[in-house]
């Protein structure tokens, strides 16, 4: 074992170095009492968040508009790795937009990472109107 910490509800998560490992720890739990339930945790989807999105675009699909302006990150990429879920829009000052936080798969957040400049830097993006007619304001940022 490489990790234990204390979780919510009476729970404990126990972290193992691999598979053999991991395995050892399960068998040993589910030996020793009915009390004790093993299971595997999965991990979620990496949020991100969409700064200064038009309200009327956030009801129009943003999920289309997403994967049609950055066709390369999406390219070869199987259904599953291809989803985009809306958790939650966050209002702004400006009454016409929002900030819209989605979750994404681990690959499509990586490869955004990897395409973002090192530096932090203020960027002057130009509305544009995209091939399903709606107005462009946003950027990705993981």
């Amino acid at each position: 074992m490489e990790k234990v910490r204390k979780a919510r509800d009476r729970k404990i998560v126990i972290g193992c170095k691999n598979e053999e490992e991991r395995k050892k720890v399960k068998e040993r739990i589910e030996k020793s009492g009915d009390q004790l339930v093993v299971e595997e945790i999965k991990n979620k989807n990496p949020l991100l968040t969409l700064w200064g999105v038009l309200t009327h675009n956030i009801e129009d699909g943003i999920e289309v508009a997403i994967k049609k302006q950055n066709q390369k990150v999406f390219e070869g990429l199987s259904d599953s790795e291809n989803n985009i879920e809306i958790k939650y829009c966050r209002r702004t000052r400006n009454p016409f937009a929002n900030h819209v936080t989605i979750s994404v798969a681990p690959k499509v957040e990586q490869t955004l990472r990897s395409l973002r400049s090192r530096k932090p830097r203020k960027c002057s993006y130009h509305p544009h109107t995209n091939d399903s007619g709606m107005e462009c304001h946003t950027q990705l940022r993981p």
